[in-house]
């Protein structure tokens, strides 16, 4: 991804939230999905974690507050304090 671990944890900070949403379009230098998802999970314990997109097929993690979003209409159904 082309966003740091250290760019979103300053962002997590300062907007404090329950949930993160990531749409993977496209491979990652030297990581799998996998291994992201998982540095994510390790860097933001206790919250939920949302993926979709194209690469998000290629997850194969079976973590607590992981959901992987397998369609549009999945992606519509979240809406703001309903993560």
């Amino acid at each position: 991804t082309n966003l740091s671990m250290d760019t979103l944890a300053g962002y997590a900070d300062r907007h404090p939230g329950d949930a993160l949403y990531f749409h993977v379009l496209t491979n990652f230098t030297d990581l799998k999905p996998d291994g992201y998802i998982s540095m994510l999970s390790e860097r933001f314990p206790g919250r939920k974690i949302y993926v979709s997109g194209p690469l998000s097929k290629e997850i194969t993690l079976d973590l607590p507050g992981l959901q992987i979003l397998h369609s549009m209409n999945e992606v519509r159904m979240l809406k703001p304090g309903k993560a």
